[in-house]
């Protein structure tokens, strides 16, 4: 009777170990699936953000051209001001020598 509790202890035994070991492999396997998925997704996600980094450094490249441009027109618009104020008073100046020469020719 012992020798056949010892050997249902004995193989019962023997189970419980090839159960571990498979659990163990089984939970070894997930885990090398899972670190494997993980570092997929952290380059997907680095690849991600070096692009969103690079289209950042365009776009700011971009704002800055348009900065550029937008003071380049505001200068030319105020030069152009500029230009238009001075043929006004020159306009001006010779319209007010007219007045003055047509007053003469009346006084004369």
């Amino acid at each position: 009777m012992e020798q056949a509790i010892l050997a249902t202890l004995g193989s019962t035994f023997a189970v419980l170990v090839t159960l571990i070991l498979y659990l163990d492999r089984s939970h070894r396997t997930a885990l090398e699936s899972h670190r494997q998925e993980t570092r997929a997704g952290f380059e997907a996600h680095r690849e991600a953000l070096e692009a969103l980094k690079i289209q950042g450094a365009e776009t700011r490249a971009s704002l800055e051209a348009l900065r550029t441009e937008t003071r380049t027109g505001f200068q030319r618009v105020a030069e152009l001001a500029q230009a238009v104020l001075e043929l006004a008073h020159r306009v001006g100046r010779l319209e007010g020598r007219r007045d003055k020469t047509d007053e003469a020719a009346e006084t004369l």
